[in-house]
Protein backbone atom coordinates (compact mmCIF):
# COMPACT_ATOMS: atom_id res chain seq x y z
CA UNK A 1 0.00 0.00 0.00
CA UNK A 2 1.34 3.54 -0.59
CA UNK A 3 2.14 6.10 1.77
CA UNK A 4 2.80 9.38 2.43
CA UNK A 5 6.82 10.17 3.27
CA UNK A 6 7.49 13.70 5.19
CA UNK A 7 7.86 16.13 5.91
CA UNK A 8 10.91 15.44 8.15
CA UNK A 9 11.43 18.51 9.85
CA UNK A 10 13.84 17.15 12.85
CA UNK A 11 17.44 15.86 11.74
CA UNK A 12 17.24 12.66 13.76
CA UNK A 13 13.86 11.75 11.82
CA UNK A 14 15.37 12.27 8.27
CA UNK A 15 18.23 10.25 9.84
CA UNK A 16 16.04 7.19 10.43
CA UNK A 17 14.18 7.52 7.17
CA UNK A 18 17.15 7.64 5.28
CA UNK A 19 18.29 4.74 6.98
CA UNK A 20 15.11 2.77 6.20
CA UNK A 21 14.18 3.92 3.24
CA UNK A 22 17.79 3.21 1.28
CA UNK A 23 16.95 -0.41 2.99
CA UNK A 24 13.74 -1.04 0.64
CA UNK A 25 13.35 -2.94 -2.13
CA UNK A 26 10.42 -0.16 -3.19
CA UNK A 27 9.27 2.94 -1.87
CA UNK A 28 5.80 3.57 -3.16
CA UNK A 29 4.33 6.87 -2.43
CA UNK A 30 0.62 7.80 -2.62
CA UNK A 31 1.72 11.42 -3.01
CA UNK A 32 4.33 12.85 -6.48
CA UNK A 33 5.99 15.39 -3.54
CA UNK A 34 6.44 12.65 -2.04
CA UNK A 35 8.80 11.20 -4.47
CA UNK A 36 10.98 13.87 -4.73
CA UNK A 37 11.37 14.09 -1.31
CA UNK A 38 12.61 10.21 -1.04
CA UNK A 39 14.59 10.80 -4.57
CA UNK A 40 16.22 13.60 -2.27
CA UNK A 41 16.85 11.95 0.86
CA UNK A 42 18.51 8.77 -0.21
CA UNK A 43 20.51 10.51 -3.82
CA UNK A 44 23.53 8.95 -2.42
CA UNK A 45 22.85 5.31 -2.05
CA UNK A 46 24.64 2.80 -4.29
CA UNK A 47 21.52 0.74 -4.47
CA UNK A 48 18.49 2.62 -5.07
CA UNK A 49 15.15 1.41 -3.99
CA UNK A 50 12.59 1.08 -6.79
CA UNK A 51 10.79 4.34 -5.97
CA UNK A 52 7.19 4.82 -7.57
CA UNK A 53 3.88 6.93 -7.42
CA UNK A 54 0.88 5.15 -7.09
CA UNK A 55 -2.28 7.13 -5.65
CA UNK A 56 -4.30 6.47 -2.85
CA UNK A 57 -6.70 3.38 -3.28
CA UNK A 58 -9.77 5.78 -2.34
CA UNK A 59 -9.25 8.23 -5.30
CA UNK A 60 -9.31 5.02 -7.62
CA UNK A 61 -12.47 3.73 -6.73
CA UNK A 62 -15.54 3.91 -9.00
CA UNK A 63 -18.46 6.14 -7.78
CA UNK A 64 -21.31 3.79 -6.59
CA UNK A 65 -24.62 5.04 -6.14
CA UNK A 66 -26.27 4.77 -2.60
CA UNK A 67 -29.87 4.70 -1.70
CA UNK A 68 -30.27 6.73 1.69
CA UNK A 69 -31.89 9.54 3.00
CA UNK A 70 -28.59 11.12 3.21
CA UNK A 71 -27.60 10.73 -0.30
CA UNK A 72 -30.93 11.73 -1.05
CA UNK A 73 -30.27 15.40 0.50
CA UNK A 74 -26.90 15.43 -0.84
CA UNK A 75 -28.07 14.68 -4.27
CA UNK A 76 -30.86 17.33 -4.03
CA UNK A 77 -28.05 19.77 -2.71
CA UNK A 78 -25.75 19.37 -5.65
CA UNK A 79 -29.21 19.69 -8.44
CA UNK A 80 -29.63 23.19 -6.58
CA UNK A 81 -25.80 23.81 -7.33
CA UNK A 82 -24.94 24.29 -3.58
CA UNK A 83 -21.57 24.15 -2.31
CA UNK A 84 -20.82 20.87 0.02
CA UNK A 85 -18.01 20.33 1.14
CA UNK A 86 -16.55 16.77 3.08
CA UNK A 87 -14.23 17.14 6.27
CA UNK A 88 -12.63 14.34 8.37
CA UNK A 89 -12.04 15.45 11.87
CA UNK A 90 -9.43 13.37 13.12
CA UNK A 91 -10.20 11.40 16.41
CA UNK A 92 -6.33 10.94 16.88
CA UNK A 93 -5.41 14.67 16.34
CA UNK A 94 -8.36 16.01 18.47
CA UNK A 95 -7.53 14.35 21.83
CA UNK A 96 -6.11 16.63 24.47
CA UNK A 97 -2.81 15.39 24.15
CA UNK A 98 -2.18 15.30 20.90
CA UNK A 99 -0.57 19.01 20.03
CA UNK A 100 2.19 18.00 22.20
CA UNK A 101 2.47 14.44 21.23
CA UNK A 102 2.30 15.39 17.59
CA UNK A 103 4.05 18.35 17.56
CA UNK A 104 1.12 20.67 16.20
CA UNK A 105 1.87 24.35 15.82
CA UNK A 106 -1.87 25.06 16.89
CA UNK A 107 -4.67 23.73 18.16
CA UNK A 108 -6.26 21.03 16.07
CA UNK A 109 -9.37 21.61 17.67
CA UNK A 110 -9.31 25.26 17.59
CA UNK A 111 -8.34 24.46 13.92
CA UNK A 112 -11.57 22.21 13.27
CA UNK A 113 -13.63 24.65 14.94
CA UNK A 114 -12.36 27.85 12.91
CA UNK A 115 -12.81 25.78 9.35
CA UNK A 116 -16.52 24.84 10.74
CA UNK A 117 -17.05 28.73 11.47
CA UNK A 118 -15.48 29.64 8.37
CA UNK A 119 -17.62 27.62 6.12
CA UNK A 120 -20.77 28.18 7.96
CA UNK A 121 -20.23 32.26 7.44
CA UNK A 122 -19.42 30.83 3.74
CA UNK A 123 -23.27 29.18 3.35
CA UNK A 124 -21.62 26.31 2.56
CA UNK A 125 -23.40 22.58 3.75
CA UNK A 126 -20.59 20.30 5.97
CA UNK A 127 -20.57 16.51 5.33
CA UNK A 128 -18.13 15.15 7.87
CA UNK A 129 -16.56 11.95 6.25
CA UNK A 130 -15.06 9.49 9.46
CA UNK A 131 -12.18 7.84 8.37
CA UNK A 132 -11.29 5.80 11.15
CA UNK A 133 -13.93 3.42 12.54
CA UNK A 134 -12.88 2.19 15.80
CA UNK A 135 -14.65 1.04 19.26
CA UNK A 136 -15.60 3.93 21.09
CA UNK A 137 -13.06 3.51 23.66
CA UNK A 138 -10.46 4.04 20.94
CA UNK A 139 -8.67 7.80 21.05
CA UNK A 140 -8.39 7.55 17.23
CA UNK A 141 -11.93 7.02 16.67
CA UNK A 142 -13.41 8.91 13.88
CA UNK A 143 -17.00 8.30 13.93
CA UNK A 144 -17.08 9.55 18.22
CA UNK A 145 -15.69 13.16 17.03
CA UNK A 146 -18.39 13.46 14.30
CA UNK A 147 -21.54 12.70 16.05
CA UNK A 148 -19.70 15.36 18.85
CA UNK A 149 -19.48 17.80 16.29
CA UNK A 150 -23.17 16.63 15.26
CA UNK A 151 -24.28 17.33 18.32
CA UNK A 152 -22.99 20.50 18.92
CA UNK A 153 -24.25 22.31 15.61
CA UNK A 154 -27.39 20.09 15.23
CA UNK A 155 -29.51 23.13 14.89
CA UNK A 156 -27.54 23.93 11.82
CA UNK A 157 -29.65 22.69 8.79
CA UNK A 158 -26.33 22.76 7.20
CA UNK A 159 -24.41 20.02 8.75
CA UNK A 160 -24.49 16.28 7.95
CA UNK A 161 -22.14 13.32 8.93
CA UNK A 162 -21.30 9.93 7.47
CA UNK A 163 -22.31 7.19 9.47
CA UNK A 164 -20.70 4.28 8.17
CA UNK A 165 -19.28 3.11 5.15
Amino acid sequence: MPQTYGPFSRHLSKLMARYLLSKASAVISRDKQGIEDIKNMIVNNKKRPYIEYSPDVAFTLDQEEVDCDLAKSLKELRENNKTIIGLNISGLLIEKNAQNRFHLKSSYRDVIDSTIAYFMKKNVYILLVPHVFTPSTCIDNDLDICIQYLDKYRILEKFYYLKSI
